[in-house]
Order: C-alpha cells, then structure tokens, then sequence
C-alpha cells in the first residue's frame, strides 16, 4: 500500500511546534503489517502495527511498540493490542495522494480538527 505522512502541529498556543507521522504499510492484505513513526517535539516512538483492509479502507491495529513490548518508554500501556489507532479510506481527494483518515484510538494531529479529514498524503518510500 506504500508510505503516508502527515504533519501534525500542536494547536494555537504552539503553532511552530510540530510532528511528522510516517505510516509504511508492507502489505495491504489480511495479516500484513505497517510501521508508524512519530517524531517531532519531545516524541520519537515507532509503532508495530496490524492492518484489516476491505475493499476501501484500511483499519491500522496497534501490535506493539518497536521494541516488541506494547508499554511505552515510561511504562504505560497507552494501547491495547488488536485496539485501532486509524482507519485510511481512499476518498475524493485518491487521485492526488489524499487519504482520509479517521483518527481513533491514536489522537488527532491537533486538538481543533476534526477526528475524520484528509491528513496523510501519499510519499515515496523512505
């Protein structure tokens, strides 16, 4: 399914700061898999994922963090195993490289937009 990403900035009070959210999807069939980097201000985690595709979309699952453990750096468990962080669904916008995203367990890129746009743009691989 190839790579995404999108820029995330934190809000009105922070306009200059800001994260980069990679999604590399090995394989958009049942039982394939995806990588999620966030890194930005004060983050750097990547993300093991599991992804369900239908004919339209794809739920992207949380699996476990990079180093295979499903707590974070500080030891918390911000997501369940199998819980979906996002669901991609090629909407109008497919043929310029927009995906809709509806962001679910994983939060919005800020807190002023809504759960469901067109955040992620198609990228050549990394």
């Amino acid at each position: 399914m190839g790579v995404h990403r999108t820029a995330r900035q934190f809000g009105r009070r922070f306009p200059d700061i800001d994260a980069m959210h990679r999604l590399a999807i090995d394989d958009g069939k049942p039982g394939g898999s995806a990588l999620l980097k966030i890194q930005g201000f004060q983050t750097d985690r990547a993300i093991v994922c599991d992804v369900e595709p239908t004919d339209d979309r794809i739920v992207v699952k949380f699996r476990s963090y990079a180093d295979g453990k499903v707590v974070n750096e500080f030891g918390v468990a911000e997501y369940r195993p199998g819980e979906p962080l996002l669901t991609l669904a090629r909407g109008r916008d497919s043929q310029n490289g927009g995906i809709t995203t509806e962001w679910q367990g994983l939060s919005a890129p800020r807190e002023d937009v809504p759960r469901i746009g067109v955040f992620f743009q198609k990228a050549a691989p990394h």
